[in-house]
């Protein structure tokens, strides 16, 4: 288990000094925040003022709908998202041939299974771990954009 955890942390610092990852969060958290500035905040205004009834009525509320319409936002995020993961992912294994160190793994006491379950991983310790900040940050970011949201949504 620790040549797996050896091969993520690798993986993981790979990627931060390659670049990859600092640019996949901030493509992610870029099309969040765009999304939510241009296009959001006028469909859920839109879908409000169409409901106006229900509004009235007490049904819901404003932050009812405004919290509905950050299911759009996610959905566009993960469009974005999903082409920077292909980016990230699809230069994982090439790499090593290139700067030589497949050759290192062969030298050294791993299987082919473990080099590519810790190279699994960590790809996905890196998605995980933007998942987790730029969720954060576009929350926050949302927040005062859209204003207040109804969590019971």
């Amino acid at each position: 288990m620790t040549k797996v955890g050896a091969i993520v942390w690798y993986e993981v610092l790979m990627a931060w000094r390659r670049h990859s990852l600092p640019l996949i969060w901030g493509l992610l958290l870029g099309g969040v925040l765009i999304f939510v500035a241009l296009v959001a905040e006028n469909n859920a205004r839109w879908l409000a003022d169409s409901m106006q009834s229900q509004l009235d009525n007490g049904l819901y509320t404003l932050e009812q709908f405004l919290t509905l319409s950050l299911f759009s936002i996610v959905i566009a995020a993960m469009i974005f998202y999903s082409v920077g993961v292909i980016s990230v992912v699809g230069e994982v294994i090439p790499l090593d041939s290139q700067f030589k160190l497949r050759e290192l793994f062969k030298a050294l006491p791993i299987t082919p299974g473990i080099y590519l379950a810790g190279k699994l991983l960590g790809v996905w310790a890196g998605i995980v771990t933007g998942w987790l900040g730029v969720g954060i940050i576009s929350g926050v970011g949302i927040w005062f954009i859209l204003g207040v949201y109804d969590w019971r949504v």
